[in-house]
């Protein structure tokens, strides 16, 4: 007979410190002994040599546990020990599924009976926890295998219905379920959940870090909402398998359908499924808020950073009123630098037309040459270069530098923040200066007007707007009380 040596996986099942629990101060005698003893199955089931025939040699076990014990409860103990001492382990959880295959397609009795050893897992993990936590790790099996595909599928007898086998595995186990009894919905719900809960989980995660991926490789946008995973899912197989096996081809008109108790039942998983689904959904939606906002928190700018950008914000809204005041010196020296200009030229045209007309006693030669010599002074005295010295000085650039550096604290600036920033500067030029608050609209349009297009700030572009219409309002407001308040005096 041939044989096959399970590959130890020890250090996946337990942690690396139970093989030094008897020096641990920290855990009882009692403990300790329930981890050496657990230490000592791992290293039998993992060193164990196992014939070809092992799931079918489980099935005739379990089958005649059954069959002999009178008790059921006996019965269902026995089982759970059989499982517990030769299938809970990672490496022979494929025997598990063999041994539940095997059975299922046999006669009705074996099939009551595999289906009473899963029910059994559940109804007693309540009170031994190993037996629920073995069941579940063995369906986290079953999804891992139908997602990578591991085993054929299965095909539903005289029909051309194909599925994942675990799908027929877990689905033929829930029929069964209700076979015996409605009140076994809540286990098989249980089960259920599990299934769309994990696998949602798993695609959650995959998404999340396919989309970090492409962030840092910088790929097009459209690539980041594809799903990563495009094979059907498990909990889809298993209710498209009962909604299968719920179909009755009647003969005559009066025949009744003994399907249904299935139709039934696909009916509240369905239901079900909707439920869990958008609850997962919301959960994750939720889980995301929080790590957001947590995220913002951690990101957000500091009482030191606040205190150090108020300096900034001064500095610069001072350059800003210079720039502007420059703006209007600009504009009247460029008006009167034309305006001379244009002038001397006019006045050395018109006084060679004079002596031309022999208007004045001036020779026509004279004037002549007086125009030859003005028109180049004019046009040296109203030039850029002389009138030069006569300009104020542009601080357009020691402006940007500034505000640029009130843009690196702005960044980190939540909405709350910054909102509360401006309050308090508007308060404060309210008290000082009604020139510079005048200012403050324009100057905090100016720094958004700066922030670059892909810049990593908090706050969003409506959040932005928002506290641009703030300050706007709040200054519209405190200039238009202290007119008021100005015409009440001259009164």
């Amino acid at each position: 007979m041939a044989e096959n040596k399970i590959p130890s996986t020890q250090s996946d099942s337990l942690p690396n410190f139970i093989a030094n629990v008897a020096d641990n101060p920290y855990i009882s005698d009692l403990e300790q002994e329930e981890l050496l003893k657990e230490q000592e199955r791992e290293k039998l089931l993992s060193s164990q040599e196992i014939p070809s025939d092992f799931a079918y040699r489980c099935a005739i076990r379990i089958h005649t546990i059954y069959e002999r014990e009178a008790d059921e409860d006996e019965a269902n103990v026995k089982v759970l020990q059989m499982i517990d001492n030769h299938l809970n382990h990672p490496s022979r959880y494929h025997y598990f599924a063999d041994m539940t295959i095997i059975m299922l397609q046999k006669d009705l009795d074996v099939i009551t009976n595999i289906t009473t050893a899963w029910i059994s897992c559940l109804w007693y993990g309540e009170t031994k926890q190993k037996y629920k936590e073995f069941l579940f790790k063995f369906i986290s099996y079953c999804i891992k295998g139908h997602r990578v595909g591991d085993r054929d599928r299965y095909v539903l007898p005289h029909t051309q219905f194909s599925c994942s086998i675990y799908a027929y595995l877990i689905g033929e186990i829930m029929i069964n379920m209700v076979r015996l009894s409605f009140d076994f919905y809540d286990i098989l719900v249980e089960v259920y959940k599990y299934i769309i809960i994990t696998e949602m989980n798993e695609d959650f995660k995959a998404y999340d870090k396919q989309n970090s991926m492409q962030s840092k490789l910088k790929k097009n946008k459209e690539k980041e909402n594809k799903i990563v995973s495009t094979y059907k899912k498990l909990y889809d197989e298993i209710t498209d398998y009962i909604g299968q096996r719920s179909i009755f081809r009647t003969e005559t008109l009066d025949q009744k359908n003994p399907n249904e108790y299935i139709e039934n039942l696909i009916d509240r998983m369905r239901t079900t499924r909707r439920y869990v689904i958008q609850d997962t959904i919301n959960q994750h939606s939720l889980k995301q808020k929080r790590e957001f906002a947590r995220n913002l928190q951690s990101q957000e700018a500091t009482a030191e950073e606040i205190l150090q950008s108020e300096e900034s914000f001064t500095e610069g809204l001072f350059l800003f009123w210079m720039q502007k005041k420059y703006n209007f010196k600009y504009i009247s020296l460029e008006k009167l630098r034309g305006t001379m200009h244009i002038a001397g030229i006019l006045a050395s045209i018109a006084f060679v037309l004079v002596s031309l007309n022999h208007w004045l006693p001036i020779p026509l030669i004279q004037s002549v040459v007086a125009c030859i010599i003005l028109i180049p002074s004019i046009k040296y005295v109203t030039s850029l270069r002389f009138f030069s010295r006569f300009y104020p000085i542009d601080n357009t650039e020691t402006l940007e530098d500034t505000a640029s550096e009130f843009l690196h604290f702005l960044m980190k600036f939540s909405y709350s923040q910054a909102a509360s920033f401006m309050q308090k500067q508007i308060q404060k030029y309210a008290l000082e200066d009604e020139i510079m608050l005048e200012l403050l609209p324009d100057y905090v349009n100016f720094i958004i007007f700066l922030l670059p297009s892909k810049s990593k700030i908090l706050m969003s572009k409506i959040e932005l707007s928002q506290l641009l219409e703030l300050v706007r309002g709040k200054v519209h407001q405190i200039l238009k009380e202290s007119k008021k308040q100005k015409k009440k005096k001259k009164r």
